[in-house]
């Protein structure tokens, strides 16, 4: 009966090229980890722009159109831009942003104003906020504390009491 020892073939160590693995170049350790986060934001950008697009559809807008395409790809390269900004990547839409956009704090937290003439000054357009007058109040009536609770039963029904001996 032979040893299993016998049996194992090792690697010739003299062939090892690159021994220290630990010191890679960092910079190549840079490049992976920002190709890896670039593929996982493409993914969940294309997710959540299909997402978007159901929705679009349900709302029945025409999809088809020229214009919706063009609105829509200005809207996912956005979200692009949002994502990538959290994964420290830079994206050309981050910067269109930092231009147009200025962030004011208020007593509810922060709000956004958007000024389009900064870069298409041909436009008359005066400064606006991105959320409706109801959407506001209502992101400002939960920050103020205030919510409505609808209790799935009623309180004053005592369960252990059947109605028969009321």
């Amino acid at each position: 009966m032979t040893n299993d020892k016998d049996k194992i073939i090792l690697f010739p160590t003299e062939r090892i090229v690159n021994k220290d693995t630990a010191k890679q170049d960092p910079k190549a350790g840079e490049k992976v980890r920002v190709e890896r986060t670039k593929d996982f934001v493409e993914t969940h950008v294309d997710d959540i722009a299909m997402n978007v697009l159901r929705q679009f559809v349900e709302m029945a807008m025409k999809t088809n159109t020229q214009n919706f395409t063009k609105d829509l790809g200005l809207l996912v390269d956005i979200m692009r831009g949002l994502i990538y900004r959290d994964f420290d990547i830079e994206h050309p839409a981050q910067k269109l942003a930092d231009k147009i956009v200025d962030v004011e704090m208020t007593r509810f937290g922060p709000k956004a104003v958007i000024n389009y003439n900064r870069v298409l000054p041909e436009l008359s357009h005066k400064p606006h906020k991105p959320f409706s007058k109801e959407l506001k109040e209502d992101i400002n009536w939960h920050n103020d504390g205030w919510t409505q609770f609808k209790p799935d039963f009623d309180f004053d029904d005592d369960p252990s009491t059947p109605d028969d001996k009321l």
